[in-house]
């Protein structure tokens, strides 16, 4: 599977044909602190889900309710704003959306489910975006969740979304983007291509 990144003048055009094709859930959180072009296209939809019961290192029942949501509210794509936690809680839903409640979603083999994925990170990083890992936590127990199916279909990326960050934060991502690139060119499974992105980042 390809993904498709959302970036140039098209972008917001493309997030609105999506959101009308789509009943999507939307994993965010209360702050909204993402761009006015995204608030925009996002207020002219009706078919918008929200969720924003989910804290930083997400815990596996919020994921669980979120489930819940998605399928009460009759959605059928999943769609994330936000840093890692909001992405890997929407990675999450998607992947279990699906699954029957009679067995544990951490037991079950994630499958092709066919359910739309479309993220735009806020904060700078994390990768979450781009891995097909997600992370929550149950019991204070870490659980990594591993399938090419939680990779998202769709990435729309807004540099205008870190403006509306405390400064803190933009300090923290940045630093959190320095190290990986760091550590992606320093890699013993490094190749001459993926060095010349880590020099890109940096």
């Amino acid at each position: 599977m390809e993904q498709r990144i959302l970036s140039g003048k098209e972008q917001y055009e493309e997030l609105d044909k999506w959101l009308t094709d789509n009943n999507a859930l939307l994993v965010c959180g209360r702050s909204g602190h993402y761009s006015n072009k995204i608030k925009e296209v996002l207020n002219k939809h009706k078919n918008i889900t929200y969720f924003s019961e989910y804290s930083p290192n997400p815990k596996f029942e919020s994921v669980f309710q979120g489930i819940e949501v998605y399928r009460k509210s009759n959605c059928n794509a999943v769609m994330a704003i936000g840093g890692g936690s909001a992405l890997d809680v929407a990675k999450c839903i998607k992947a279990f959306a699906t699954m029957p409640d009679t067995q544990d979603y951490l037991d079950q083999e994630i499958k092709d489910n066919g359910i739309p994925l479309l993220v735009i990170p806020t904060t700078a990083g994390t990768g979450s975006e781009a891995t097909r890992f997600a992370v929550i936590y149950r019991d204070e127990q870490k659980h990594s969740v591993n399938s090419a199916y939680c990779v998202p279909d769709v990435v729309l990326f807004d540099p205008d979304n870190l403006k509306g960050l405390p400064l803190y934060q933009r300090k923290a991502t940045m630093m959190d983007a320095l190290a990986h690139s760091l550590e992606s060119m320093w890699s013993v499974n490094s190749t001459a291509e993926s060095i010349d992105y880590s020099k890109e980042a940096l």
